[in-house]
C-alpha cells in the first residue's frame, strides 16, 4: 500500500542512507496541499546549474508560485529537503499506474542542479558526487515507500509537453542502479561483472559519451572503481583512469585472442582481461653465428731429395766423360 499524507520522514531517510542533508526552515509545512498517497519519484535537472538554483525551487518563479519540487540535489551530492507537501513539478503527462496529468498529488520531486545542456563532446556537467547520491536518494525513498524502481521516472519520461530532464541520463539504467542499491546498498555485487551500460567502453576522453576515460566529472566512482579492478588483473597502475599503460594492456589481450587490438576496453576484453595478463610471446634467442673454419695455409713447394737411383742415374753420364780421354790417348798415338 502507497503512503498516505507528507513524507515528513525525508529527511531522516536520506540521512539513514548515508547522505548529506540540509533542511531549511518551515519544510515540515510548506507545499500547496497534503499528498493523497506517494506512488513514485520524479527526477529533474534545474536547468541553471548555479549554486542559488534551489532558492528557485523554494520561492518560484514569476508565473509559477514555488515550492516547485520537494528536494534539491547540489553537484555535491547534498540534498535540500526544501518542502513535505505538494510541490508544483511534474506538469502535464502520463505514466502507468499515475493519473494523467496529476501527478504532482502522487509523486515526490527532485530537481538536481545542472544547466541541462552538453559540452562540445556530448556530455552533460552531472558531478560522480551527484550521480551516486540521486541513485541513493532514490533508492530510499522507494525502499521507505515500497514501491517498485518502475516507479522511479524522468520528468522526460513521463511529460506529455516535451520536457527533456533528467538531460544526460539514461533512466532504463538508473533504475537499474537504483534496484542494485536498494537490493545490495550501493555497488556492483560482482566486481567481474562488465561495469558500464550497454554501448559503453573503456576509451579516451575525446571520444564520443559512450567512450569513459576516467578523466571526465560526469562519469560515476564506480566505473573508475571497475577500471582500477581491471587494471589490477593485468598488473598495471591502478589509476581508474584509460590512459596509455591501459590502452597498451588492452592491446595485448586482443592479440592473445586475435582480435583487433584498438585498445578499447569493451565486455569483451573486460573479461578476457580479468584472467589476467596474457603470456609475453616468447623471445627467441639468437642462433649463434657458426666461426669459419680456418683455410689451410699451403706451405711453399720445398725440393725434395733425389732417391739413391736418381743419383746413381746422374753419376754414369760424368764417369763417361771423364774416361774419354783417356780411352782417346789409348787409341789415337799423339805424340809416339
Amino acid at each position: 500500500m502507497a503512503w498516505v499524507g507528507n513524507p515528513v520522514w525525508l529527511a531522516d531517510v536520506l540521512r539513514a542512507e548515508g547522505l548529506t542533508v540540509i533542511e531549511h526552515d518551515g519544510w515540515l509545512t510548506r507545499g500547496h496541499g497534503e499528498y493523497r498517497d506517494i506512488r513514485g519519484v520524479m527526477a529533474h535537472h534545474t536547468a541553471g546549474g548555479t549554486p542559488n538554483d534551489w532558492r528557485v525551487v523554494m520561492f518560484g518563479r514569476p508565473d509559477l508560485p514555488g515550492p516547485l519540487s520537494n528536494l534539491v540535489l547540489e553537484k555535491d551530492g547534498t540534498y535540500r529537503v526544501v518542502a513535505a507537501g505538494v510541490c508544483w513539478h511534474a506538469g502535464r503527462g502520463s505514466w502507468p499506474g499515475w493519473p494523467t496529468n496529476n501527478a504532482n498529488w502522487h509523486v515526490i520531486g527532485i530537481e538536481a542542479v545542472s544547466t541541462g545542456r552538453p559540452d562540445a563532446q556530448g556530455r552533460f556537467d552531472w558531478t560522480p558526487e551527484q550521480l551516486d547520491a540521486y541513485v541513493r536518494g532514490c533508492a530510499a525513498i522507494a525502499r521507505k515507500v515500497g514501491f517498485s524502481v518502475n516507479n522511479v521516472v524522468g520528468h522526460k519520461e513521463y511529460s506529455s509537453e516535451g520536457k527533456i530532464d533528467p538531460a544526460g541520463i539514461d533512466m532504463a539504467d538508473f533504475r537499474r542502479q537504483v534496484q542494485q542499491v536498494i537490493v545490495n546498498g550501493p555497488g556492483p555485487v560482482d566486481r567481474e561483472v562488465f561495469p558500464l551500460p550497454t554501448g559503453y567502453y573503456f576509451g579516451p576522453l575525446e571520444g564520443p559519451t559512450e567512450s569513459i576515460s576516467g578523466q571526465h566529472p560526469s562519469e560515476r566512482p564506480q566505473w573508475r572503481e571497475g577500471l582500477k579492478f581491471w587494471q589490477a588483473r593485468q598488473e598495471i597502475p591502478q589509476t581508474g583512469v584509460w590512459d596509455a599503460a591501459t590502452a597498451d594492456a588492452a592491446r595485448a589481450v586482443q592479440r592473445a585472442h586475435g582480435w583487433r587490438p584498438d585498445g578499447l576496453i569493451g565486455p569483451g576484453t573486460w573479461a578476457a582481461g580479468l584472467r589476467g595478463a596474457p603470456a609475453p610471446e616468447p623471445v627467441p634467442e639468437p642462433t649463434p653465428t657458426p666461426e669459419p673454419e680456418p683455410v689451410p695455409i699451403p706451405e711453399p713447394d720445398q725440393p725434395s731429395a733425389p732417391d739413391s737411383e736418381s743419383q746413381s742415374n746422374l753419376r754414369w753420364p760424368l764417369v763417361i766423360v771423364r774416361r774419354i780421354p783417356g780411352w782417346v790417348r789409348e787409341r789415337i798415338p799423339f805424340g809416339r
